[in-house]
């Protein structure tokens, strides 16, 4: 063993040194591509299985368009069990079921991709499950270099890059955030808008009276976030950067746009870029948390969002972020956050519907009717709180007042569908009809199909699937968790296997009895 060491002592310097490097520049070859492939993978193995469907010759394509109750599942996901199952049947015709669901996305985004993907996959149908997103808005760098080649095409140099950055800013004091004042300012652009158009001349006529102001051009932008035209939403806060380069809010917003349009690196980008000018950013830090979801590195996730309750206690939506990534190793954690956030904001009902599926997991149904009467106090007309009662009372036997909440979920529901829905679910259906394609609706798991034909009344030749009645009778004789992994929509949440098994039979039924005769 000493003559092992004296031998490698005896090494020249230069060897040593040479040894070295190489290791460095082995290292850093192999972090790379560890970067690469991993941000890769999911979109990989989708895009793969997508192409074995579309390149089957002498089939009938189906192309399935949809958020993440669509793409969910891998193999498992309703559109491959669809597949499957069509091609058991052996009606005489071969078919391929193509997955283009992708999770976190609205209408809009897949009305704008829809040429793309009718030209990649030349399909005969498309099967639509969508609109859950459009409801929901949710708030939430460039370092110097970020614009060089180095920086956009080096992820191993941008990964340290940033890590870097982020040790800095940990020795600095933590910025105090307050967006207290401009969100008030802003808070007409987030409800609901009686007159889009008169709302969007005044803004313009703001931003007129004041063009050096990057807070009208900010106001503006955020109103085009609501309407989804994010086109427009993305030039006004570039405006806004641009009168103001260290305006963290415009940032985390554009941050958001490009998450929305699935630009994932400058999403990083423009995010970390707010938390630079602003490390004590809490919406930003839940921007960061929700990117990481979206990249499925949900250990990043966690410790984004972890982030954003260090550097604000008193953020209620950090917490109830940080809960929903906890809550399937941990119910008991999970449950405390979600009552911390309650804590901070006494009077927001979506945490008490968070709170409630909890309770809902450990079979604990009578909290769970209290928590979602509590939230009933401060939003006694939301559809996802009335369907979560319906749940609770359909596992307690209570099957009549079950009943009279899904009917009064179906009712609020067919009440509210946002224009924007209305808008792009035509717009398809034009593109469509413009191409000979067929199209058919399918209703999210337990709801009713109702609300779905009236809104798309006047429109010939749809078939619409149905899945409340198929759904209902199966919960009636199992328990929520056999068929969901959650419970986002209220009654219904992202479908486990067998879940998604119970859909993919229904549309099979449906379509070979409406288009095959079978």
């Amino acid at each position: 063993m000493p003559e092992d060491n004296t031998i490698r002592m005896r090494l020249p310097i230069y060897k040593r040194i040479i040894a070295i490097f190489l290791g460095i520049i082995f290292s850093i070859i192999l972090l790379e591509l560890v970067l690469r492939l991993g941000g890769l993978a999911y979109s990989f193995l989708q895009e793969y299985r997508n192409r074995i469907s579309a390149y089957q010759k002498g089939t009938f394509r189906i192309l399935c368009l949809g958020e993440s109750t669509t793409a969910g599942g891998g193999k498992q996901s309703y559109p491959r069990q669809l597949e499957k199952i069509l091609n058991q049947r052996n009606i005489g015709i071969k078919f391929s079921v193509i997955n283009e669901g992708i999770p976190g996305i609205d209408t809009s985004y897949i009305l704008n991709h829809l040429e793309e993907n009718l030209n990649k996959y030349h399909p005969d149908m498309v099967i639509t499950m969508m609109g859950s997103n459009d409801r929901y808005i949710k708030y939430y760098e460039n370092i110097p270099e970020a614009n060089t080649t180095l920086f956009r095409n080096f992820k191993t140099y941008k990964f340290l890059r940033i890590l870097w950055m982020n040790v800095i800013n940990k020795l600095k004091k933590p910025a105090v955030y307050s967006a207290a004042q401009l969100i008030l300012g802003l808070k007409s652009c987030y409800a609901q808008q009686s007159n889009p158009q008169q709302d969007e001349e005044s803004l313009k006529r703001s931003v007129e009276r004041n063009p050096d102001s990057d807070e009208a051009y900010l106001k503006l932008g955020l109103f085009y976030r609501e309407q989804a035209q994010y086109p427009q939403m993305a030039e006004a806060l570039q405006k806004a950067i641009q009168l103001n380069p260290k305006s963290d809010m415009a940032y985390a917003q554009l941050g958001w746009h490009y998450l929305k349009e699935k630009k994932y690196s400058q999403a990083e980008e423009f995010i970390k870029k707010a938390l630079e000018l602003n490390p004590g950013n809490p919406e930003a830090n839940v921007a960061l948390g929700e990117f990481y979801l979206s990249r499925a590195q949900p250990a990043k996730a966690e410790e984004a969002f972890r982030k954003a309750v260090e550097r604000n206690p008193k953020h209620s939506w950090a917490y109830n972020e940080l809960a929903k990534c906890v809550r399937r190793k941990d119910l008991v954690l999970a449950e405390e956050l979600y009552k911390k956030a309650i804590e901070l904001s006494p009077k927001d009902y979506r945490i008490y519907i968070d709170l409630a599926y909890i309770y809902i997991k450990e079979a604990k149904f009578t909290q769970a009717e209290s928590t979602y009467k509590r939230a009933l106090e401060f939003n006694p007309d939301n559809a996802r709180i009335y369907g979560g009662l319906a749940t609770v009372y359909q596992a307690i036997g209570k099957h009549e007042l079950a009943q009279q909440c899904y009917q009064k979920a179906n009712t609020l529901r067919s009440q509210v569908y946002s224009p924007i829905t209305y808008r792009n679910y035509h717009q398809l259906k034009r593109v469509l009809d413009r191409k000979g394609i067929k199209l058919v609706c399918m209703q999210y798991a337990v709801l009713s199909i109702e609300p779905l034909k009236k809104m798309l009344q006047g429109e010939e030749g749809i078939v619409f699937v149905d899945n409340e009645k198929v759904f209902k009778d199966a919960l009636s004789r199992a328990i929520y968790t056999d068929y969901f992994l959650d419970m986002f929509g209220g009654e219904f949440g992202h479908c486990t296997t067998l879940g998604n098994s119970l859909l993919a039979q229904n549309i099979a039924n449906v379509i070979l009895r409406e288009c095959f005769e079978k």
